[in-house]
């Protein structure tokens, strides 16, 4: 999902989904300055977030495609952070045929136990909460109950967690725009809501213990863009670094349009960034004139059969691409009440609203 849901009809068209964005792999001795690999970690993917396991092997989860109508969460495992990637869908009984179906992970380890953060929506009420769910083997993953955090009435999205001594400090988009919902925990189930973090418009996205105090990286969603991050010797307060750790590279074939989300964990000589770009083939909305994108609304009565013209796409509430359209007509028997917008290749975009 996107974290930021400012202008919402438009964001959550625009924003990409797992099919059009490329995770690529940076390198850095610092933390501060980076060089890219060119390394492809996935070239369908998205929101990563990256911990070393109790076992020593690199574990990265991030929101990919179990098929190719279908995305979820993911986690790939490497001795090394680079290659001979391990590949498994991440499995949460009870949460998988939520309306709002588990993504944005973010992972932390309680011991030799992985818990699992990630946004989640079973109520279909289009307002998002964060859940979690623990493991032993790093992919199937058992739900636990209640909700870790909500603000009600508004979407809580993307968690980005860290431990800052005993305190869990979490971050997570969804609040006013360019700020982060913040709150802390010292169990990792129970968290207090803290004052709405905002710094240089930074989208947190992930952090990390340093030696001298705490990092955490965030990416911002108004020009310029990029990646930036956040120092603090105490996890207290935090205080941006100077310069960015990383921009696009327009002259990159592999980079198109932004960087962003970046992922970092420690190696035994420095750091590894799995971080998120757009595919320059998948840029379809780049291109539109002017003024093409507007809104008009529809209502469509439930289980009623709608005719869609080539190069139609359907996206649900949060922005996720809807599988299984086909020219023609199409039955909407399997779609859940509720707001969803259209795109055709050479019109407007299209509210519509499913009856029951």
């Amino acid at each position: 999902m996107n974290r930021l849901l400012l202008g919402f009809c438009a964001l959550a068209l625009a924003g990409a989904q797992p099919l059009q964005n490329r995770i690529l792999i940076a390198r850095s001795a610092d933390g501060i300055n980076w060089q890219r690999t060119n390394i492809i970690f996935c070239d369908s993917a998205d929101v990563p977030d990256a911990v070393r396991g109790p076992d020593g092997r690199f574990y990265v989860y991030y929101q990919g495609l179990w098929d190719p109508f279908r995305d979820g969460i993911m986690v790939a495992i490497s001795p090394d952070g680079i290659t001979s990637w391990e590949r498994h869908q991440v499995r949460i009984p009870g949460a998988e045929t939520w309306p709002g179906k588990p993504c944005d992970p973010d992972i932390i380890l309680f011991g030799d136990t992985f818990r699992l953060y990630f946004t989640g929506d079973p109520t279909n009420d289009h307002n998002p909460e964060t859940y979690s769910a623990v493991s032993l083997d790093g992919w199937n993953f058992m739900l636990e109950p209640g909700i870790r955090f909500e603000v009600p009435n508004w979407p809580v999205l993307d968690p980005s967690l860290l431990w800052t001594g005993e305190t869990l400090q979490y971050f997570a988009g969804g609040a006013a725009p360019y700020a982060n919902w913040h709150a802390h925990s010292i169990d990792g189930l129970n968290f207090l809501r803290q004052p709405d973090v905002m710094i240089d418009s930074l989208m947190f996205s992930n952090g990390l213990a340093l030696d001298s105090g705490y990092r955490f990286y965030g990416f911002r969603n108004m020009p310029p863009g990029g990646i930036k991050s956040v120092f603090s010797a105490d996890g207290g307060t935090w205080t941006l670094e100077p310069g960015w750790r990383l921009q696009i590279d327009s002259t990159n074939p592999l980079e198109f349009r932004y960087v962003k989300d970046a992922a970092v964990v420690r190696t035994d000589s420095g750091f590894i960034m799995c971080y998120v770009t757009r595919k320059r083939d998948a840029a379809v909305e780049e291109n539109r004139p002017p003024g093409r994108f507007r809104m008009r609304a529809t209502l469509l009565p439930k289980m009623r059969l709608h005719s869609w013209a080539v190069g139609t796409s359907l996206y649900d509430i949060s922005g996720r691409h809807v599988p299984r359209l086909q020219p023609g007509p199409n039955s909407t028997r399997h779609l859940s009440p509720g707001v969803y917008f259209i795109r055709s290749a050479a019109g407007p975009v299209t509210k519509l609203i499913l009856l029951r």
